[in-house]
């Protein structure tokens, strides 16, 4: 309402006399139960105010896991709309109930204005207070209906998301444990096919060095081979050329020419 339930009471004493009094007598009882609605939808409100502080320090230490809940704090932003939908869908709802309460105060000061009002006005006037009342009941269980309706939207939303993260995590923790092993499946079949080749290499070194030396044998006994035939050349190069004048005095003496004439064509 406008007004705070004892400066209700207290203008209600100030404007009238004694039908005003009397009203005010009757109205007490709604008065308090008013202010012991408006008592309880402040403690809503703080409770609500602490779950929302609550909800805020969760999100304060998932920050660090900001890159994997980015889809978690758009569906959280969503859940603070609706919600903040809800509660102008409630302002709307009381701003409603503001004229009937408008009325009321009409009445009221109507009332305290003449000394003579009727007994039915005053049941008029009580039969609105007692919507209002009515109102105010309605106003305060749909509220209290659409915050727990709320808190139950998030805290299943709030499950989903938990879940969401929790397989998640297990699904990367699995992809990292099955990289890491394929990594080292890879780094052993790497350094299996390196130290193959490694004695591979060093086995061609081993059958190289022996093809050299075997090579190596085979020129030196070639060399000896050739010097062993140059001997032989020279021997038979020298023996030709003894023979050399025997064989052209032979010749002379089988062509008839005379033996000195023999030996020296044999000597040129």
């Amino acid at each position: 309402l406008g007004l705070e339930p004892k400066a209700l009471l207290a203008a209600l004493q100030s404007g009238a006399g004694g039908v005003a009094g009397e009203s005010t007598r009757r109205l007490a009882p709604v008065l308090a139960m008013v202010s012991q609605l408006q008592a309880r939808l402040q403690e809503s409100e703080a409770e609500v105010s602490q779950l929302q502080l609550r909800a805020d320090e969760r999100d304060e230490e998932r920050r660090l896991l900001a890159r994997r809940t980015e889809r978690a704090e758009r569906e959280r932003d969503t859940a603070l709309r609706r919600r903040n939908e809800a509660e102008s869908a409630a302002q709307e709802a009381k701003a409603e109930a503001i004229p009937l309460a408008e009325s009321y105060m009409e009445a009221e000061v109507l009332r305290s204005s003449l000394e003579a009002a009727t007994e039915e006005k005053l049941s008029e006037a009580e039969a609105a207070e007692q919507e209002c009342a009515d109102a105010l009941a309605g106003l305060e269980s749909a509220h209290l209906e659409e915050m727990g309706v709320l808190q139950a939207l998030h805290h299943e939303e709030l499950g989903d998301l938990r879940a969401r993260y929790t397989a998640r995590t297990t699904e990367v923790a699995a992809k990292c444990r099955e990289e890491a092993a394929a990594l080292r499946l890879v780094s052993v079949e790497e350094t299996d096919s390196l130290k193959a080749a490694i004695e591979n290499s060093r086995w061609e070194a081993d059958v190289f060095a022996r093809e050299q030396q075997e090579a190596l044998r085979e020129l030196t006994l070639r060399q000896r081979e050739n010097s062993r035939l140059v001997r032989r050349h020279e021997e038979a190069r020298q023996e030709a050329l003894e023979l050399a004048p025997k064989l052209e005095a032979l010749r002379a003496a089988e062509a008839g020419a005379p033996a000195r004439e023999a030996e020296l064509r044999a000597l040129r």
